[in-house]
Parts: C-alpha cells; sequence; structure tokens
C-alpha cells in the first residue's frame, strides 16, 4: 500500500477554481492498480503549518519548507509524521522563501530558488542535514 499526498495547490471544484493553499489531499495506491487509484481524500492529514510552501517525499513521510504566512515569506522547514499525523519543526532555511523545489538526497533536504520576499524569483540553494 502507498498514499498519494497533493500538498497545497489550487483545486478546480465544478467549474470554480477555489484556492487551497493550507491543504494535503490524500489518495491511496493499492499495489498492481497505480493506473487506477482510489478516490482522493482531502482533508486527512492537518494542515500544512504555512501557504505555499516546497514539498517532498521524506523517506515516507512529507517534508516542507519555505511558504507564506500572514504575507511574508518563511524559513520554517516541517516534516509530517503521517502515522502520528503532527508536523514536526526542523531546522529553518538560511533564507527565507516561498515555492522552492525540494530534493532529499542521502541525508540532505536540498532547497532551490523559490520566490523571495520581493516576488523575484531566487536561484540560491540550501542545503540541510536530515
Amino acid at each position: 500500500k502507498g498514499d498519494v499526498h497533493l500538498v497545497g495547490g489550487v483545486v478546480v471544484v465544478g467549474g470554480k477554481i477555489s484556492s487551497r493553499p493550507t491543504s494535503i489531499t490524500t489518495c491511496e495506491v493499492k499495489p498492481g492498480h497505480e493506473e487506477k487509484p482510489t478516490t482522493w481524500r482531502p482533508n486527512i492529514l492537518p494542515s500544512l503549518p504555512n501557504a505555499a510552501p516546497g514539498a517532498c517525499n521524506l523517506f515516507g513521510s512529507v517534508a516542507v519548507a519555505g511558504g507564506k504566512k500572514d504575507g511574508e515569506c518563511v524559513s520554517d522547514v516541517f516534516v509530517l509524521d503521517v502515522k502520528s499525523r503532527e508536523w514536526l519543526r526542523l531546522p529553518s532555511l538560511k533564507t527565507a522563501c516561498r515555492q522552492p523545489s525540494l530534493v532529499v538526497f542521502k541525508h540532505h533536504l536540498l532547497v532551490f530558488g523559490g520566490v523571495n520576499s520581493n516576488t523575484q524569483w531566487s536561484y540560491n540553494s540550501q542545503k540541510l542535514e536530515i
């Protein structure tokens, strides 16, 4: 059994665009049935700590970094323990941003780009040991 998690974003419902910037939608995927996943289930996991983070799989959990809170970019990093359904705080990014790309490589969380507080694309990269 595996799960697919859709983190944040914009959802189209009945032709109406609805922003769900802090939601996580989950779909169970059964082995051998990857082409026909079961129904998407919204909001079975806790809401994101911030809107517009970057996200990736972190050893079966969900890692998020950066984002936006109260109109400002943040440097927060969290990992969601999907079994306990709790967000755990990790060390912060050195530079606040929203919408970065995240990749796990060996024992590091690599954070690339994103948008800075001046709404300009950032070409910085950051590395966190996990």
